[in-house]
């Protein structure tokens, strides 16, 4: 192999003399020689590379050695070595591919050809021109789009429903109970209601015709019946963009609201306990008088609560009996007192019958010429009269007691059957003494002290008188008179807000 490059080495010295010796032969000539011949022994060393290569890999690598780089420089004699660099001198002097006088600047360019007009279906200019700002505070328009973005939202967007009420699972104390939604949306909205028996709103439904801007319903009388579940959905429609969104089905139940401190009177702790643990109440019962009658028991039987907020008893705060059966319009309902002291609401049907509270087998109707009938499961009726008083006790068997009022509307006899009665003097707003029929020639007296509004001591008849004294603590019954109200909440003042402390009193 060396000797093959010693033997190339020579050949281009050769060819260098070669080219130095030409005569008559301008630079151009003697270059294409030179490099045609170099070409010559480039393909040569090509082909040397390529026959020994698979031999030189597998030669042990030795360690490279700095050898120093000789610079061949081809002289020649008879003229300059003027060879151009490229990329890095001018082309003057070079024939052009374009003549000159086309390639140079003119002047004066003609005009095109046409009248100027844009092709037909061209997109048209940019126009964009300079504007001054608006004086004074003039609002400035809504960046370009925007109007057309919001139009394209109100077109997709269908009302909002925010509110509905009564609230899901509510309980609806009478049967036109009023239905109401709270909706937004850009433009006027329309309302339609509809009420079913079942969740799925296919089954016993009714509607309310197109509400414009009216956003309550009353469902009519007549479409509801009580102690029933019902459910009811709202459509709302917006009359702009003809969209509309339809609420989730809620459900109410048709049932009568109790009195939340009222109702819970008299009721026992476990065991018969005298205090109840749940509602905070104490309860005691005491009997006066007992007359042996046929037919309804005629007696005076006091019952005690401690959170019974009435004042206006026979028998002073607190203390409620028989004789203070009474009835009391509360809107379309009634309010009826038991003997017991319990305060118990019932609701109108609309035919002259009223629900009772769940859970209480009694009935309630109107009478002709006016008045109530109240009759409890062991066919006891108690009538009373237009102004709420009870007037007549009977039992099953028609024996009866009827009651008297003075001229003041307060009770003086009692009379059942067999000519037996009790008769109640007053002192002021409480009864003070009750009497029998004389016995052997003398009739039997209870007599009744009170100390502002409280009743404080019971004598009973008899050689030697022997009085119950009765003592209380201090302590206010204004909480119970509020719950009983009905409010949606109750706080005390200086009480700090939420749930924990609603209602506590």
């Amino acid at each position: 192999m060396m000797n093959r490059l010693g033997r190339m080495a020579r050949r281009v010295r050769t060819l260098r003399r070669q080219s130095a010796l030409l005569p008559g032969k301008d630079d151009r000539a003697r270059h294409r020689a030179v490099y045609g011949a170099w070409a010559r022994s480039g393909l040569q060393v090509l082909a040397i590379l390529m026959a020994v290569l698979p031999g030189l890999l597998t030669l042990i690598s030795i360690p490279a050695q700095a050898v120093e780089l000789v610079n061949l420089e081809l002289s020649v004699t008879g003229g300059t070595d003027d060879m151009p660099r490229q990329m890095a001198e001018t082309a003057a002097g070079l024939p052009s591919l374009v003549p000159s006088s086309v390639a140079q600047a003119s002047a004066g360019v003609p005009e095109p050809d046409g009248d100027g007009r844009r092709p037909e279906g061209a997109v048209p200019l940019e126009q964009r021109v300079r504007t001054e700002p608006p004086a004074g505070k003039e609002e400035r328009e809504l960046p370009s789009g925007t109007r057309r973005i919001e139009q394209r939202d109100a077109a997709c967007c269908s009302p909002v429903i925010e509110d509905r009420f009564p609230l899901d699972w509510a309980l609806a104390d009478t049967l036109t109970p009023l239905l109401l939604v709270r909706a937004s949306s850009d433009n006027g909205m329309d309302y339609t209601f509809k009420v079913c028996d079942d969740a799925s709103m296919v089954k016993g439904c009714f509607s309310s015709r197109v509400l414009g801007d009216t956003h309550f319903w009353r469902v009519p009388a007549g479409k509801l019946a009580w102690s029933h579940q019902y459910f009811w959905q709202v459509t709302v429609k917006d009359r702009g963009t003809l969209a509309q969104t339809v609420s989730d089905a809620d459900s109410f139940t048709t049932g009568v609201r109790q009195p939340v401190v009222g109702s819970q009177l008299a009721t026992r702790g476990p065991d018969g306990q005298e205090f109840d643990q749940v509602t905070g109440n104490y309860t005691t019962t005491k009997t006066d008088v007992k007359v042996a009658v046929a037919g309804p028991p005629l007696s005076v039987v006091r019952s005690y609560n401690t959170f019974d907020p009435r004042g206006d008893g026979m028998f002073g705060t607190g203390w409620s009996t028989r004789w203070d059966m009474k009835v009391v319009r509360d809107g379309s309902a009634l309010l009826v007192t038991q003997p017991d002291g319990r305060v118990l609401r019932f609701g109108a049907k609309g035919d002259g019958t009223f629900q009772p509270p769940p859970g209480m087998f009694v009935t309630l109707a109107e009478v002709v010429g006016g008045g109530w009938r109240l009759m409890d499961k062991s066919a006891t009726s108690y009538v009373f009269d237009g102004d709420g008083r009870l007037s007549t006790i009977s039992d099953s068997r028609g024996r009866s007691q009827d009651l008297a009022y003075d001229a003041a509307g307060l009770l003086s006899t009692v009379s059942a059957m067999g000519g037996r009665s009790l008769r109640f003097t007053w002192t002021g707003s409480h009864v003070t003494r009750v009497s029998t029929d004389p016995v052997d020639g003398q009739a039997l007296t209870w007599t009744y002290e009170y100390d502002a509004g409280r009743l404080t001591k019971v004598c009973a008849p008899g050689a030697e008188p022997v009085c119950t004294r009765y003592e209380y603590g201090s302590g206010s019954n204004y909480r119970a008179a509020v719950l009983d109200s009905g409010p949606y909440g109750y706080w005390r003042l200086n009480e700090a807000g939420g749930e924990e402390t609603a209602d506590l009193g």
